[in-house]
């Protein structure tokens, strides 16, 4: 499975492989949730600044995920 982050102005929404968009909301700086679904997406700042990846926690898991340009 595969999810790309993209920034919509000032709103960041996550998509799933096969599924719809889905609206992340902030619950700090670097974590974000969804409200369609039990998902919490932390973000790793790479020291750029930028993201480096993400951690997935959903159902008890934490999936790693590396950020591809």
């Amino acid at each position: 499975m595969n999810i790309a982050i993209t920034a919509r102005g000032s709103k960041l929404f996550a998509q799933a492989t096969g599924q719809s968009a889905f609206e992340l909301f902030p619950k700090s700086p670097r974590s974000f949730f969804a409200k369609v679904a039990p998902i919490v997406i932390d973000f790793n700042e790479a020291k750029n600044g930028k993201a480096a990846g993400f951690q997935l926690h959903q159902g008890g898991q934490k999936i790693p995920a590396a950020r591809v340009e």
